[in-house]
């Protein structure tokens, strides 16, 4: 913590301006040698980033069996795997029919579009592991293409005709003048 305050009240200045540091710090705290340099490096990193994400000056101190670096690591290997997930065609999408509560029986006409992920193993990755991460780490445009994409090549080869999709897209996406642009041609 006090690092953190140091580091916070130094201020330098650089041509006419004033500058602020900032800095995030992650801690791994541990009772044994379970853990190779490496492990334990690679955990750190993963405290450095959690502790970013809890805002600016944090400081994470994470324990020998801490559950949420864990799933943090987890979403971290999920975010690398993307790109080549792509490429590999291991994203595939799923449809959910969106129903009138008052007509169940009503014959399906508009869906909602899912996301689901195979990992090497061909498992089956929900999106609640991925898109959070794809989202911080800026990988989400890349996803919301390829969603998009799929969803218009499918709808065309089936030949759906009055059949209504909806399809998520992330805030980045809609933010992002080119991607919306895409959407549009599309």
């Amino acid at each position: 913590e006090m690092l953190v305050t140091t580091v916070q009240n130094f201020r330098f200045q650089w041509q006419d301006s004033q500058f602020r540091v900032g800095v995030s710090v992650g801690i791994v705290a541990f009772a044994d040698a379970s853990y190779t340099s490496e492990e334990l490096l690679s955990r750190a990193d993963l405290a450095c980033y959690k502790a970013k994400d809890a805002g600016r000056g944090r400081v994470y101190v994470a324990n020998q069996n801490d559950r949420e670096l864990d799933h943090y690591q987890l979403q971290m290997a999920h975010i690398a795997d993307i790109p080549q997930a792509i490429e590999e065609d291991r994203l595939f999408l799923v449809k959910q029919p969106i129903l009138n509560i008052c007509q169940p029986s009503a014959l399906f006409r508009h869906y909602e579009i899912l996301l689901r992920l195979r990992d090497g193993k061909n498992n089956i990755i929900g999106p609640g592991l991925f898109i959070p991460a794809a989202e911080r780490y800026g990988v989400i445009g890349l996803i919301d293409k390829w969603v998009l994409e799929n969803t218009l090549r499918q709808y065309y080869q089936c030949g759906l005709k009055d059949v209504v999709v909806s399809i998520n897209l992330s805030g980045a996406s809609i933010n992002d003048e080119r991607a919306m642009a895409d959407v549009i041609a599309l």
